[in-house]
This record gives structure tokens, C-alpha cells and sequence, in this order.
């Protein structure tokens, strides 16, 4: 790279924007002048595509560096930075950052994109700042996304207004948003309607070939609430995620 200019492998010089606008839009991943493959064109998504199986096979660190190599280029990359935001708020393959996460997303917050606003509201539920959260969802107040559904669901249950979470999340759970099932199941589980709580996190659990660990979370913590111990330790046993790991030891 020389002042704006990037020279390729096979000798030819490109300019630094070109380069950049070529990866960005997907170009095959070769010199337009000799046609020679070169890394230094590899298009975006194909990196996308590595960091995403990168986090399904908990590879992290890895994850972590490709995320960041992508939006060093691209940083509107809305993918990338719900992934990257993902991993600073839960510390895998990197430091615990939530402010970080917090701090990377409301810079993209005038764009509007709903992707961001999700996922910004949903990190805003997590550290308790639950005004500032529903605040953030006010440009999503009429969608009907699965995905805006469950996040009102949240905001709604963290105000204490259980019967409109419960209206927004059997709403998406009828879309197919099996993450509503567990907020109904946690419902159910305060009112001790056991049976139904039992009924929805079975139904998430029945849902994936290897369980969804939060599910299994709740399992345990309904198990426990019935004392139901042995259950309860064979339930926190298949919990593999990091991420659950505080939360896995204070159910016991």
C-alpha cells in the first residue's frame, strides 16, 4: 500500500478505494487486469461467512479477529457488528466490554437500521437501563419482526407489566421465535403454573437436536424450584456455553 495504492501479488497496482469497493460489493476475488487470484481481494462476505462458522464452532478468539478485520474496512457491516457486540458483552475471545458493545452500537444508531436498535435494547435490558431501551425501540413500535416482538416482551416483563409481555411473546412464539418460549416459561415459572413453564421450555429443548442451553437453564432453575435436585444437576451438566457459566453456578 503507497499513498492510496495498493499493489497486488501478481505485480498490478490497484487504487486503495477500488480495492476496498470491490471487497465490499462481492467481486470474484481476482486482479480485473490479469484475472490471478489474490487474498488481497478475497470479497467481504467470504469473510463473513468464516467468522460466522468461526462462532458456531466457539472458535472465539478467532471470530473475534476476523469480526474486527471486517470492520476495520467496513464499518457499517451490520452483521459484523451485532457478532462483534456479541462477543464484547460476553467475553469470548476477548475482555468483557459491555460498555464497549454499548458504545460501538449507538454510534451506528442514527442509521436506523432495526438490527442495531435490537440489539443495542436488548444489551440496554441486560445492564437494567430499561427506559433507555424502550426509548431506543420507539422507531420499531409497529413491527411485527419476531424479533421486535420478543425484545417488547422483554422490556415489558422488566416493568413488571407481565401481561403485555406475555400478549407480545405468545404473538412471536406463534412466529416461530422459540427465545418467547423461555420468556413465557419464566412467566409461568414466577406464577408457579409449573406445568406450563415445563410445557415451554420443553418445547424449545424438543425444538434443537442439542438442546438450547438457556433453556436448559431454566430447566434446571423449575427443577430446582420443585426439588427436584438429581433433575436439576442433569440438567446443568449438558450446559456447554461460556457464557452461561456464572448463571449455571448460581442455579446451584
Amino acid at each position: 500500500l503507497d499513498h492510496g495504492r495498493q499493489t497486488l501479488p501478481c505485480g498490478h497496482v490497484l487504487h486503495e478505494v477500488c480495492v476496498k469497493e470491490m471487497r465490499r460489493k462481492g467481486a470474484s476475488g481476482r486482479c480485473p487486469l490479469c484475472r490471478e487470484a489474490s487474498d488481497d481481494l478475497q470479497p467481504h462476505q467470504v469473510l463473513v461467512d468464516k467468522a460466522v462458522a468461526e462462532y458456531m464452532r466457539k472458535q472465539y478468539h478467532e471470530c473475534f479477529h476476523t469480526a474486527s478485520s471486517i470492520l476495520d474496512e467496513d464499518p457499517n457491516n451490520v452483521a459484523m457488528i451485532r457478532l462483534k457486540c456479541t462477543l464484547l458483552k460476553c467475553g469470548l475471545g476477548c475482555y468483557r466490554d459491555t460498555d464497549g458493545a454499548v458504545q460501538l452500537l449507538r454510534e451506528h444508531v442514527p442509521s436506523g437500521e432495526p438490527q442495531i436498535l435490537l440489539c443495542l435494547a436488548e444489551i440496554l435490558v441486560d445492564m437494567r437501563q430499561v427506559s433507555d431501551a424502550e426509548m431506543i425501540m420507539q422507531p420499531l413500535q409497529n413491527s411485527r419482526d419476531p424479533e421486535v416482538l420478543y425484545a417488547w416482551g422483554e422490556i415489558c416483563k422488566r416493568q413488571g407489566r407481565y401481561p403485555e409481555a406475555e400478549h407480545f411473546w405468545l404473538q412471536a412464539a406463534g412466529m416461530g421465535e422459540m427465545r418467547c418460549l423461555i420468556g413465557l416459561g419464566t412467566i409461568y415459572q414466577e406464577k408457579r403454573q409449573f406445568d406450563m413453564a415445563e410445557q415451554c421450555f420443553s418445547e424449545v429443548l424438543n425444538a434443537s437436536p442439542h438442546g438450547e442451553e438457556s433453556a436448559l437453564l431454566f430447566m434446571a432453575s423449575l427443577r430446582g424450584e420443585q426439588g427436584r435436585t438429581s433433575e436439576m444437576e442433569e440438567f446443568l451438566e449438558r450446559i456447554e456455553d461460556p457464557a452461561l457459566e456464572a448463571r449455571k453456578c448460581m442455579a446451584r
